[in-house]
């Protein structure tokens, strides 16, 4: 055995020591030898923590996209607070909501519906797209029967979905 090799094998022990690594070398083994098995062992630990820095880094990225859909919805609720005291009419108030949505979720088009419980139907309040198009006209009442085309199915099922493509 040489001098280095017993030098290098040292100074691991002395590294795992100072870092408190569980690793444990066959004492009886040749100098080459607890080389290799701190070698694999290291390689072990190495693969160990790259897979747990990964999972890691999995976590931050949900956690951060929660955070960011949260701070969106808080966006909403302050920009829609702040002029709440203004509006004189329903109509003025689902015209701003509507602005306020296609704003800030990049939404290309927009509703408000109640439920018609007579007649299970949605009944269109306000709606509008991007380009500022109005969906309803005063002398037309739009309806939609629940379970029927997207918003119908919206009021279905209880929750909200985001379509890619609406004509589809």
């Amino acid at each position: 055995m040489s001098s280095g090799t017993e030098k290098i094998v040292n100074q691991f022990k002395a590294i795992i020591k100072e870092k408190s690594l569980d690793l444990s070398v066959n004492q009886d083994a040749a100098p080459e030898k607890k080389l290799i098995s701190l070698f694999e062992q290291m390689a072990g630990r190495v693969q160990a923590l790259s897979q747990e820095k990964k999972a890691l880094k999995k976590v931050i990225s949900e956690t951060t996209n929660q955070f960011q859909e949260r701070i969106l919805d808080l966006s909403l609720v302050r920009r829609f607070g702040e002029d709440l005291d203004i509006f004189v009419s329903m109509e003025e108030f689902n015209n701003k909501l509507l602005d306020i949505l296609i704003e800030e979720l990049g939404a290309e088009n927009c509703s408000i519906m109640i439920v018609d419980k007579a007649t299970d139907e949605l009944v269109l309040q306000a709606g509008r797209n991007r380009g500022k198009e109005d969906f309803k006209t005063p002398t037309k009442e739009r309806r939609v029967r629940i379970g029927e085309g997207i918003a119908g199915l919206v009021a279905r099922e209880g929750r909200a979905m985001l379509l890619a493509n609406v004509a589809e």
